[in-house]
């Protein structure tokens, strides 16, 4: 009986512990996406100030 529950206890844990590395490799997916989307925002941001200049 102590077994099975030690067992599900580890199964639990690892169960929790991909979950945890999914939403990390998530979050860093979408960390890098928008980090990714800088460029054309400034590039974007500096087109409409030289507009606004001439």
């Amino acid at each position: 009986m102590y077994l099975n529950i030690i067992n599900n206890i580890r199964h639990e844990s690892k169960r929790k512990n991909k979950k945890t590395d999914y939403l990390l490799e998530q979050e860093k997916n979408n960390l890098e996406n928008e980090s990714s989307q800088i460029p054309m925002i400034m590039l974007a941001l500096f087109t409409i100030q030289s507009f606004m200049e001439t």
